[in-house]
């Protein structure tokens, strides 16, 4: 009798699958590169901002730091969120969120910081600004991506006058937290608001999110461990030392390769000194390394370059 060698039905197709999936896998990993370099995968900005509000602030800055909230919102597009979060001395007891704004997740009015300013406008105001920014229906069109954005910019027209009311109301109402700016703890807060940085799906849509992180302070770290205000900042030795003791305390969060810019790079009553002021820019450089934080600190400049804040959150 005459014998064939044949695979069982089920050890076949096996065997086509895994040699079907070694050929196609590496054409998928290729395909989702092409689709992030024609634009055809969206970006989604994580921006968490940290805003301080300390005594150490100068009428200047504060007034550089509501040119900066301001520019940030006004360029938000429909996939982008943004948080603000306060540095002062309540960060470890008594953390304060002044603003989420998640254009992608907003369902009502209620998901919206701004919302009063929403209502007190003509009802066709109210109507053109009314979440969700992203409708599956009215945005099946070729100008789908207009409409969503038209949405996002009424809401954001409306609601900018709001922005300066909201922080002058934060300075006053952290004002008893405002002897120290408690930096660190600030930091070690924001870990949670970070979103991961790989592809994701957020209303059936293929996004890559990149996470910002923005702070407006002049960097001079205040609480009953350690203070930077002195007129030499904080030492080499002294921030290798803290570095080190943050390190084995778990105190440095992950940042997960995070875009990282400081605005407010500046002296003080007490650092009268630009060597001062080096060895706090120092420390920070250090602490954002991928040795520690594991952050991108891609700006680190004084508050007269609040207008570059656009171009840095496009890198």
């Amino acid at each position: 009798m005459k014998t064939t060698n044949r695979l069982p039905g089920r050890t076949v197709l096996r065997a086509l699958l895994l040699g079907l999936s070694a050929l196609l896998l590496p054409a998928c990993h290729q395909l989702s590169g092409w689709q992030e370099s024609l634009g055809l995968i969206e970006m989604r900005r994580n921006i968490i901002v940290l805003l301080d509000v300390s005594r150490s602030i100068t009428l200047e800055q504060k007034e550089a730091y509501i040119n900066a909230v301001t520019l940030i919102f006004r360029n938000l597009t429909v996939r982008d969120r943004l948080v603000i979060s306060t540095i002062d001395g309540g960060a470890f007891i008594n953390p304060a969120r002044i603003m989420s704004e998640d254009f992608l997740q907003a369902k009502t009015w209620d998901d919206l910081t701004f919302k009063t300013a929403i209502l007190s406008q003509p009802k066709a105001s109210q109507d053109a600004a009314t979440p969700p920014f992203r409708r599956k229906i009215e945005d099946n069109r070729s100008n789908g991506k207009f409409l969503q954005q038209r949405r996002i910019d009424t809401y954001v027209r409306i609601a900018r006058p709001a922005i300066r009311e909201l922080i002058e109301r934060t300075y006053l109402v952290r004002k008893r937290y405002a002897n120290s700016s408690n930096l660190l703890w600030a930091l070690q807060n924001l870990q949670s608001d970070l979103e991961t940085g790989e592809e994701s799906s957020l209303q059936e849509e293929s996004l890559t999110v990149q996470n910002y992180i923005v702070i407006l302070s002049d960097m001079v770290h205040e609480n009953d461990e350690v203070s930077f205000d002195r007129p030499m900042g904080i030492l080499r030795t002294e921030a290798e030392q803290l570095l080190l003791n943050l390190r084995q305390n778990n105190r440095i969060p992950s940042l997960n390769g995070a875009h990282c810019i400081c605005i407010g790079r500046a002296k003080t009553a007490v650092i009268r000194s630009e060597a001062g002021v080096q060895n706090i820019q120092q420390f920070w450089e250090g602490y954002f390394s991928v040795k520690n934080a594991n952050g991108r600190l891609i700006a680190y400049e004084a508050i007269d370059k609040v207008e570059q804040l656009d171009d840095w959150l496009k890198k």
